[in-house]
């Protein structure tokens, strides 16, 4: 069923913006990026990603 869901936010982004907060271990294996969609990865450290949500922050 969660892979069902997530395949619909995919088929149906162009209907308007939809942001979903999630932990990538747990999401369905899809092609998100090359769908369109844009996948950022929130990190804790000083690791490839971003740390929260404001740009530039360290």
């Amino acid at each position: 069923m969660r892979t069902a869901l997530f395949q619909y936010f995919i088929n149906h982004q162009d209907e308007g913006q939809l942001i979903v907060i999630e932990n990538l271990d747990h999401i369905p294996h899809l092609q998100y990026e090359e769908a369109g969609a844009t996948v950022t990865k929130f990190v804790k450290g000083r690791e490839e990603g971003s740390y929260g949500f404001l740009n530039d922050v360290i």
